[in-house]
């Protein structure tokens, strides 16, 4: 049989690798499972990856710094930086227009959620080919971001 490893949630160890989906009654015991099972990985040395569903549950995860967490990896707020600071004519462009559609992608809001945590804002780069290659790539990210609905081709049954 494999070794376990302990969660970090009451008597509950696991193979390695294993899923877990954990079932809680209010905030309290979802901050209690949360703040165990990551603390738990970190104090391991174990890389954590937590999809924060709400910005309640993101500050929630502040309680894991004592516990060894060093970074989390926050949603970016893809153009806030054009919408706050400006540099040239082209930047000052792209925020007037990024806060005309910030009611379609709560691009204001997700900046001031994430600008509690007090962020190292790192770039990140769009890369395409010719011209028709750019709405293709936004279009991409913006559907891997979840911000887009994307259309699927109906499955044939076999």
């Amino acid at each position: 049989m494999a070794d376990t490893v302990w969660t970090g949630i009451d008597d509950v160890s696991v193979p390695p690798g294993s899923h877990i989906c954990a079932f809680y009654r209010g905030a309290t015991a979802r901050d209690r499972l949360l703040t165990s099972y990551f603390g738990t990985g970190l104090t391991a040395g174990d890389k954590c990856i937590c999809i924060v569903d709400s910005p309640d549950t993101a500050s929630r995860l502040e309680l894991l710094r004592d516990r060894g967490l060093e970074e989390m990896s926050l949603n970016f707020a893809t153009f806030a930086k054009y919408m706050h600071s400006p540099a040239t004519p082209i930047e000052r462009l792209l925020g007037w227009t990024a806060a005309k559609f910030n009611p379609y992608f709560q691009i204001e809001s997700l900046y001031r959620f994430n600008a509690k945590f007090f962020p190292r804002w790192e770039p990140r780069y769009l890369v395409y080919q010719g011209a028709l290659g750019l709405p293709r790539a936004g279009l991409a990210a913006a559907w891997a971001e979840g911000q887009v609905w994307k259309p699927a081709l109906p499955r044939r049954s076999a």
